[in-house]
């Protein structure tokens, strides 16, 4: 298995729902590349997304989708709390995700996140930048 990779949210909705470095990211889980890592809160915001209206994803693919992500993730429980980003505190859930699972990288679009550059020795980085930065082609 690869490189263990906390992917948020918003990244995981774009790789659903367009086409781009967000989809290549997850496809590259698929193929065993990098190894997804996944928490119990992060999977309930997932869940949540996904029925957004303004979405307009269908209970099919809602639910194809979050199989998919659980059958690619490795989920932790999260021991320990961290309040590093008090402007929204939510994205905390994605470092203690990160820090639990001892991953290398967190792949985000939040700004949030993506200000703190790294977080315990994790990077944190947008998903053309981190596929870039593997320089493979796929």
């Amino acid at each position: 298995m690869g490189k263990r990779i906390v992917i948020d949210t918003n990244v995981l909705i774009s790789a659903l729902g367009w086409s781009g470095a967000e989809r290549a990211l997850l496809m590259q889980c698929r193929k065993g590349v990098f190894q997804l890592v996944i928490s119990l809160p992060l999977l309930k915001e997932l869940e949540r997304v996904l029925h957004y209206k303004k979405l307009k994803f269908q209970k099919e693919e809602q639910r194809e989708f979050l199989s998919l992500v659980l059958e690619l993730s490795v989920i932790v429980e999260p021991k320990e709390s961290f309040d590093a980003i008090s402007a929204h505190p939510p994205d905390n859930r994605i470092l203690e995700c990160a820090c639990e699972g001892q991953t290398e990288y967190i792949i985000s679009g939040d700004e949030h996140l993506l200000h703190l550059s790294e977080f315990h020795g994790i990077k944190i980085m947008r998903a053309p930048d981190f596929l870039k930065a593997f320089q493979k082609r796929f």
